[in-house]
């Protein structure tokens, strides 16, 4: 679906957003491979994001919606 090489991604409909963030508030070493997808629901003001593969501890990235689903979001684990 789209650039598989792109750290972020927004739904067709334009409602939802996806992005690769490295945030590891568990570690104790300054730099971790640990990469996670995180969505945000664009629709409501003041929602947080929110992360789909924190639960792998390994890296997540290249997130992408489907061109028709906006459910649909494929991502290498």
């Amino acid at each position: 679906f789209g650039d598989a090489k792109a750290q972020w991604s927004f739904s067709a409909s334009g409602n939802s957003f996806a992005f690769t963030r490295q945030h590891d508030e568990d570690s104790s070493v300054a730099w971790t491979t640990n990469l996670d997808i995180y969505t945000v629901d664009l629709r409501t003001a003041t929602q947080s994001p929110v992360c789909i593969t924190c639960e792998n501890i390994a890296t997540d990235t290249d997130p992408s919606y489907s061109p028709t689903d906006e459910n649909l979001l494929i991502y290498r684990s």
